[in-house]
């Protein structure tokens, strides 16, 4: 009885704080961040926020909020919330705030312990891929409702006109950076599929990708996911090494070519770069981008 009428004070606590909004919303970020893992307290956050994450997520203190309580919320109730915001992960996706709840989705293994859980990280891994899609202008592809031609006014598939999607395959995309930092943890955390998946798109758009801003998160993302298998792997580093002297020189492209670079000794395709990296250790070591390559 006594547990009962804790957890009831504490729901009653979570909606004051919601009504408080931006302060409330950080005062529920901190509460989180101090929570124990799948207790009452994270288990009353979660529930808090559930019937208004989607409108929640839309600003950044609520975004940030939703990413805390949902990494140590206890399954049902971090399912229940990741449910939610996915349903609405077509567009959060590309919102400068609520990408990052959609993010907390692919971070928070311990979805995947409820069906929901593994529903909400099904779902908002389609709208991750559709966004990858539809930023590379891959054939009817999804487009999203801000990029809607005027005679356009029913949901749905179509092709991108030039003027909104359509770039030359050796271009990097059009990827928002919000949007980028999301897929990059699809990426990380997601399943060998969906690096196989995320390769076969990326790939083929080296080296431009590697120096455009979003397009290195992505493949930080991919080069560090832990699922990676090791042929696709070796086929990213295969791709990746011809342009080494490029991207090293480079601050987009020294992302990538740090990340790479910590497969080196699983794979020969890496062999040349470390060779050349330690020949030209002289001069490379006091180059403002270069020189973050010798700090690993």
């Amino acid at each position: 009885r006594a547990g009962d009428l804790a957890e009831t004070q504490l729901a009653n606590d979570v909606d004051r704080l919601l009504a408080e909004a931006e302060k409330g919303l950080d005062i529920i970020t901190t509460l989180a961040g101090a929570a124990a893992p799948r207790g009452g307290l994270a288990r009353a956050l979660a529930a808090g926020l559930t019937p208004r994450a989607t409108q929640i997520a839309r600003t950044e203190e609520g975004a940030y909020a939703i990413e805390a309580v949902l990494h140590v919320a206890p399954p049902v109730e971090a399912s229940l919330l990741a449910l939610r915001i996915a349903h609405s992960a077509d567009e959060l996706i590309y919102h400068s705030e609520g990408a990052r709840a959609v993010g907390a989705i692919f971070s928070t293994p311990a979805l995947v312990e409820q069906s929901n859980g593994a529903e909400a990280i099904d779902l908002a891994t389609v709208s991750g891929f559709l966004a990858l899609d539809g930023g590379f202008a891959v054939e009817d592809a999804y487009v999203p409702p801000m990029l809607w031609r005027p005679e356009d006014t029913q949901p749905g598939r179509r092709t991108p006109t030039p003027e909104e999607l359509m770039v030359p395959d050796s271009r990097p995309g059009v990827i928002p950076m919000c949007t980028a930092r999301a897929l990059r943890l699809l990426f990380t955390y997601g399943s060998p599929t969906v690096c196989t998946r995320a390769h076969a798109t990326l790939v083929p758009r080296l080296p431009a990708l590697a120096l455009d801003h979003a397009g290195a998160v992505l493949l930080d993302g991919l080069l560090s996911a832990e699922q990676l298998p090791a042929e696709t792997a070796a086929e990213l580093l295969r791709a990746i090494a011809p342009h080494s002297q490029t991207l090293a020189l480079d601050a987009r492209g020294c992302i990538v070519l740090r990340a790479a670079l910590r497969h080196a000794q699983a794979s020969p395709h890496m062999d040349a770069t470390v060779v050349w990296l330690r020949a030209n250790e002289p001069r490379l070591g006091k180059h403002q981008v270069a020189a973050r390559l010798y700090a690993d």
